[in-house]
């Protein structure tokens, strides 16, 4: 079963949506939220491309540091690193950067469902409301732990999800 949410100016020009307000008005009350909703993200660079980081599950950020390989044949976690006497799986938001690529110069600690991950940035920008009408489901070759596209100020910002990054590093 296909469902789909559209918005009612695209169907009715004004004058029919204010009559029909009348049988439904809850209906315009929601669609007013839904239009403003926006979720707070972290954003930051990973090379040349802009990523997105629910604020909820940014724990910290932290200075880059070397970090203990893993052999593992999933190229998405590199290795682990020591937080706070934590051991921490680093997940490569980036499979395309060169492994020589040296400028990394943090690690986002992200924190979900009891489990921690780290990924390593070249910089950090700004927190941002990103609407959530900006937002499309998306999938990404070779990135498993990104399930959306956001559409913010001229730049596009691949999304993290949580429940995938988990399945990721396990």
């Amino acid at each position: 079963k296909l469902v789909m949410q559209v918005d009612p100016a695209r169907l009715l020009d004004a004058e029919q949506q204010r009559q029909l307000q009348y049988f439904a008005p809850e209906t315009a009350a929601e669609a007013a939220e839904a239009e403003d909703e926006r979720i707070e993200c972290l954003s930051v660079s990973v090379a040349d491309e802009l990523f997105a980081i629910p604020l909820d599950m940014v724990s910290r950020i932290i200075q880059y540091k070397p970090f203990e390989s893993i052999d593992t044949e999933e190229r998405y976690v590199l290795g682990a690193i020591d937080v706070d006497g934590r051991v921490v799986p680093v997940i490569n938001a980036n499979p395309d950067v060169h492994d020589s690529f040296d400028a990394w110069s943090e690690y986002i600690v992200m924190e979900h469902d009891q489990a921690a991950y780290a990924v390593r940035v070249s910089k950090t920008h700004e927190v941002m409301a990103l609407p959530v009408k900006d937002i499309t489901a998306s999938s990404h070759s070779g990135k498993t732990f990104v399930s959306a596209v956001a559409h913010f100020e001229e730049n596009l910002y691949s999304m993290f999800n949580p429940e995938k990054l988990k399945q990721s590093a396990v």
